[in-house]
């Protein structure tokens, strides 16, 4: 087979070091829509990044060469080096690891929903709730 199919869909969440809040809602989408520019750029698809002051959530649909791991630790790198030359008064840091999910294609939009929905679920219920 000359080429490869994958649809490698993964909902990854992580939070910032110690759950400290972080930024106001334009800084916030500042940063997802840098962190999707290095994942379009090096590693698949970001097809939604989303999140409240203190968590992150995305949905990636990763290249079948590259590992989880990888691709997590250089966007949380290269975010977090972008955000302190962007914001350099503003405390800022991700915390060390992520939670990752693989998504089935018939919950694909859910998934969506749920992580476009992201500031309006935490107005409703703490993430320590869950």
């Amino acid at each position: 087979m000359p080429q490869t199919y994958s649809n490698i869909l993964l909902h990854v969440v992580f939070s910032t070091k110690e759950r400290i809040p972080f930024a106001d809602h334009s800084q916030r989408q500042r940063l997802y829509q840098y962190m999707a520019a290095i994942i379009k750029d090096r590693f698949g698809f970001p097809i939604i990044i989303n999140g409240c002051d203190e968590h992150v959530h995305m949905m990636v649909n990763l290249r079948p060469t590259i590992a989880i791991s990888d691709a997590m630790r250089v966007v949380k790198a290269c975010s977090s080096k972008w955000f302190h030359e962007t914001f350099p008064r503003v405390p800022f840091g991700w915390q060390d690891g992520f939670s990752v999910f693989s998504v089935s294609e018939s919950n694909r939009q859910d998934v969506i929903d749920y992580i476009r929905d992201q500031e309006e679920h935490h107005k409703k219920m703490d993430f320590r709730q869950r």
